[in-house]
């Protein structure tokens, strides 16, 4: 094993580009070893090295050491493309030429080069390898030895590469710490993507009262910082439609295998089947579709923002209906989806809609938005693994500060007591209000009743019957077929009650 080799170097003028400062009091070792190299100042150390001759060490050498740098020192040189009549995937240079590292080694690419995907179902990433070449490779990245490029989702039933995202990270981070990012943290909402041109309390009468706007906003994808915009006419990198009316494409799962697949954009952040109504992605019979609704029943869907360079914001259809809305909001949970092979590795939920949907709704989805909740500060880890904040776990429940106003209301099973427009526990509690006299409340509850019926005049109206079943406790009166009045102790003893 050879000597470690030990050089001290000491800056004496001038000061740093990079990191700023006078640097001329700065000392700085490096050891060279067949272990590697330590240092202190390693990014002086390094620039340092490479001009020194005697060094014996190139940057290239110490890039086979540390795979580093890694990726492209921007994205402006270059630009990138995908055909989907031909499945060929595009980086070519906006001028001259342009950059990129693998490992160390800088590579300058003068023209424009291609890689074609196969025809085949299944995500596809594009890279840079270690030699410089361009290709496409499954499964994930080897951030290792590749520089990530693109992700290609090939929908083969339809022929089209329904996601097309940019992975083009920056060189200053390393691929060990690009890693660990996207294995921990992923994707993270940085600012905007505000909710705004909705209605939750619509009676379905109106294409608004299921349709949203997006502002304009920012994620994270690790270093790669993805700046989302609306554009009316949308050409540029992470453009979209998304106000006043946001135009959303929808996924879903499809078959046996789950394969993904998207809607086009509309004007609502909702799809229809059968009849009409909204639809959800069932798995039934051991393949998934799209399934109609059940009249009146809710269904969920999910909003993401992505690395998407065409569509970055996008919905995915839920998984389930529900009878009411409180059962909708319990249940449908981030964690109870199924993702399979998810085609989005780079993403961000920001927001889960809650929609009902019926036959009496006239406009064009049969259906309204019910609730909307808020997703964009919570810190989730990448898609699939997310862990949703549950609201019994959050502090302060028993305080009193949430408004009547605030708390949705399920009218139905209340004997028609509540109505469609009891909408809030506030208008139920008025609506009770009306019926303050207990014989009025009796009779509008005990008049929907065939077996016990008070009538307007005060006639109590009793259903003939057979001698009940007695329960521990409780007394009950009732008349049989012989034309007289009973009554029953919690011991089952029938008494007959003598009218004087």
């Amino acid at each position: 094993m050879g000597t470690a080799k030990k050089k001290q170097f000491k800056l004496i003028e001038d000061t740093n580009p990079i990191l700023g400062g006078d640097l001329s009091q700065a000392a700085f070792d490096i050891i060279v070893s067949a272990s590697g190299i330590t240092a202190s100042g390693l990014n002086a150390a390094l620039e340092e090295i490479n001009n020194s001759a005697s060094s014996g060490i190139s940057l290239e050498q110490i890039g086979d050491i540390t795979g580093e740098p890694m990726g492209f020192p921007n994205c402006i040189d270059s630009e990138i493309s995908f055909d989907h009549n031909t499945r060929t995937f595009t980086i070519a240079p906006t001028g001259d030429s342009f950059d990129f590292y693998v490992k160390g080694t800088k590579y300058t690419k003068t023209s424009g080069e291609s890689v074609t995907i196969p025809d085949t179902e299944g995500t596809y990433y594009i890279v840079y390898n270690d030699s410089g070449t361009l290709e496409s490779v499954t499964p994930l990245f080897d951030l290792s030895n590749e520089a990530p490029v693109s992700i290609i989702y090939w929908d083969q039933t339809n022929s089209s590469g329904i996601l097309f995202a940019e992975e083009r990270h920056s060189l200053t981070m390393d691929w060990a710490t690009h890693l660990w990012a996207h294995l921990t943290i992923g994707t993270r909402f940085q600012s905007g993507l505000t909710l705004g041109n909705f209605t939750i309390s619509g009676n379905g009468g109106s294409d608004s009262h299921n349709q949203i706007s997006i502002e304009n906003g920012i994620i994270a994808d690790e270093d790669l910082i993805v700046n989302i915009t609306h554009s009316a006419t949308p050409t540029g990198i992470f453009e979209q439609y998304l106000t006043t009316i946001a135009q959303i494409p929808i996924y879903y799962r499809d078959g046996a295998n789950g394969d993904w697949r998207k809607l086009p954009a509309t004007n609502f952040p909702i799809t229809t089947t059968g009849t009409g109504r909204a639809a959800f992605n069932e798995f039934t019979g051991g393949s998934w579709q799209l399934s109609e609704v059940t009249n009146t029943d809710y269904v969920a869907m999910w909003l993401f923002a992505t690395n998407d360079i065409n569509e970055p914001i996008i919905a995915i259809m839920g998984q389930d209906e529900y009878t009411n809305l409180n059962n909708a909001d319990q249940n449908a949970t981030y964690e109870s989806l199924t993702f399979g092979n998810l085609p989005i590795p780079e993403m961000k939920i920001i927001y889960r809609l809650i929609s009902q949907s019926a036959n009496t709704y006239g406009n064009a989805v049969k259906s309204r938005l019910r609730d909307i909740q808020d997703l964009r500060g919570i810190s989730n880890l990448p898609a699939g693994t997310y862990i949703a904040t549950d609201h019994g776990l959050l502090t302060g429940l028993q305080d009193q500060d949430h408004s009547a106003t605030a708390i949705y209301t399920e009218p139905s099973g209340f004997n028609t007591i509540l109505s469609a427009s009891d909408t809030d526990v506030q208008l139920a509690l008025d609506t009770l209000d009306d019926l303050i006299t207990v014989p009025q409340i009796i009779s509008d509850v005990w008049t929907h009743n065939d077996d016990l019926i008070i009538q307007d005049d005060g006639v109590i109206q009793m259903q003939e019957t057979t001698t009940p079943a007695a329960v521990s406790g409780y007394g009950k009166i009732y008349t049989k077929a012989d034309n007289k009045l009973y009554f029953q102790d919690g011991s089952g003893f029938e008494h007959a009650i003598q009218l004087l």
